[in-house]
């Protein structure tokens, strides 16, 4: 799991500890313990400017709930690492929902329908960076799991991201499988 601060865990959500500031609408304050509070509470706790990294950690522990709920074994497709290649092959939809119809339409694998496609940098173990259509996506992988229980190993990714030319940024998710060593990755949730 990929959060602010290292985290022990003894395969519970519950044993996701940590203490992370935020400012809450009054303007105060308050402190993130865990995953149980993140998830149990709204997205109006926190002042506008922290919205992005609510959103962020709320991705995270939307993702480690998913990965202790899951069964713990399952037959993984998925190549061991998780880099620009993984990306490029990752369905078209799998990029941020920007609203309207930016993911209508979206067929075939991300390299092949945008052409944009571009590798920015590797800044960590699980987590790409990439470039597309003008925004910079930080892909990182957050967990892989058998998310659905149909027997094969699913990834949960998250993907910060933010406009190169103009203000806007964000963060989504999407939970993607792959069935087969030949077929491509398919996605199963979004944020």
């Amino acid at each position: 799991m990929i959060f602010e601060q290292q985290i022990k865990t003894n395969d519970s959500l519950e044993d996701i500890k940590f203490n992370i500031e935020f400012t809450g609408t009054d303007k105060k304050p308050f402190f993130a313990k865990g995953c149980s509070f993140v998830l149990q509470s709204g997205d109006d706790i926190v002042v506008d400017w922290e919205y992005d990294r609510w959103q962020w950690l709320k991705a995270n522990c939307v993702g480690a709930n998913r990965y202790f709920n899951a069964p713990k074994t399952a037959y993984s497709f998925w190549p061991e690492l998780f880099d620009y290649e993984t990306i490029k092959h990752l369905p078209a939809s799998a990029i941020p929902n920007l609203g309207g119809e930016s993911l209508e339409g979206r067929t075939g694998s991300l390299s092949s329908y945008d052409k944009s496609l571009t590798f920015v940098a590797a800044s960590r173990e699980n987590s790409i960076s990439v470039e597309v259509d003008g925004l910079e996506v930080h892909y990182t992988q957050v967990a892989r799991a058998d998310f659905n229980h149909d027997g094969y190993q699913d990834i949960f990714i998250r993907m910060d991201w933010f406009v190169k030319d103009a203000f806007g940024k964000g963060t989504d998710w999407v939970v993607l499988t792959k069935l087969s060593s030949v077929e491509d990755p398919m996605l199963l949730w979004r944020n």
